[in-house]
């Protein structure tokens, strides 16, 4: 019966602790994202800017995705269209420009 008593007032004694880690590690990320947004503020009227190297933005994700279009540099060879990356432009020959016959729909018949 004493064991517990002793095993019961260990883990109490535990989660008690656990709990007082948390609400300081909560209270030290609001703390740092403070001093954060202040540095960036300040260096902002300097001509700098913070950017996070943990993938994140002002504690909230990054969408996904490229934040801007890459440039179309690269122009099929048989006509006028750009594009950004070389698989679309074969893509885009494959499609477009093959010898092949393109498949036809069928089409319903009543």
């Amino acid at each position: 019966m004493m064991a517990h008593k002793t095993l019961f007032s260990s883990l109490d004694q535990f989660l008690k602790h656990r709990l007082t880690l948390t609400a300081k590690q909560r209270e030290l990320a609001a703390q740092e994202r403070r001093i954060m947004d202040d540095m960036g503020r300040m260096l902002s009227g300097l001509g700098y800017r913070l950017v996070s190297t943990n993938g994140q933005q002002n504690g909230a994700e990054r969408p996904r995705g490229r934040s801007r279009a890459l440039p179309k540099k690269l122009q099929c060879p048989r006509c006028d269209r750009r594009f950004s990356l070389e698989m679309h432009v074969a893509r885009h020959l494959s499609a477009m420009h093959s010898r092949r016959p393109r498949a036809r729909r069928k089409t319903k018949v009543a």
